[in-house]
This record gives structure tokens, C-alpha cells and sequence, in this order.
């Protein structure tokens, strides 16, 4: 598929990625996982539009994640998810220059919508794989 809109998890939680990898290539998305963020670097020729993260990960929190992100592309966008979200992380998570906040369990139509608008912003300006 041209222009297939794809996105990569990463959570520790393995159940995260099952669920996930569902509900993205149910909706025609390509999907990569990552269980940490050391694994973000396995591709480094792959051009990433759009990080989904759990808030909370095995080798630290989803700040380190959009770090390593705009380090190595700063059109990437960091959607951040956890069963805890409130307008605090809300706020965190758009004052640091994420893209947004979204809460588990997903509702598969806001996952999707999100996802889907944050991979429109970040592929506008270069080809994403």
C-alpha cells in the first residue's frame, strides 16, 4: 500500500503489543514494536512517523522516548498512553512536545483518530516508512 500510515509501539508489556498490533493492522496500518527504548535504534535507516508509548517503560519514562525521538528526527510525533491519564500528564505531555495523551483501556475510534493525525503532521514533510 502507497503512503501506508505506520506506527511503532513500545511498551514492556507484552500484552500492550498484542492488543495493539490488532487494532493498527485491523485498520490497514503497518506496525514495528520496540519492548524498551534501547530497542528504537534495532532500524537506524527506518523513518518513524509516529511513536506510540506507554508511559512507563523498562528502561525509563515516555520523556526519554520523545528525547530519543527528536534527537534523531524531530518530525517524529510521541503519542503517550497509560491507565492513569489526567489533565496533569495531559499537560506534561503537550508543554514537553508530545503529540498527545490517550488512556488504556484504548477506545479503538480515539487510538485510531490520534494515530491517524499525528502520522498526517509528521508524514507531510518526508517520506515515512
Amino acid at each position: 500500500m502507497a503512503n501506508q500510515p505506520s506506527v511503532v509501539v513500545i511498551s514492556g508489556v507484552e500484552q500492550n503489543h498484542a492488543a495493539l498490533d490488532v487494532l493498527f493492522l485491523r485498520a490497514g496500518w503497518k506496525v514495528r514494536h520496540a519492548r524498551s527504548i534501547a530497542d528504537l535504534d534495532a532500524d537506524p535507516d527506518a523513518s518513524v512517523c509516529v511513536l506510540l508509548t506507554d508511559y512507563k517503560l523498562p528502561d525509563g519514562r515516555w520523556t526519554k522516548v520523545l528525547k530519543h525521538a527528536r534527537r534523531r528526527d524531530p518530525g517524529t510525533e510521541v503519542v503517550v498512553y497509560s491507565n492513569l491519564v489526567d489533565e496533569h500528564l495531559w499537560a506534561e505531555v503537550m508543554c514537553l512536545g508530545g503529540f498527545d495523551a490517550i488512556g488504556q483501556p484504548f477506545d479503538e475510534v480515539e487510538l485510531l483518530r490520534v494515530a491517524a493525525c499525528a502520522w498526517r503532521k509528521s508524514s507531510q514533510l518526508r517520506v515515512c516508512r
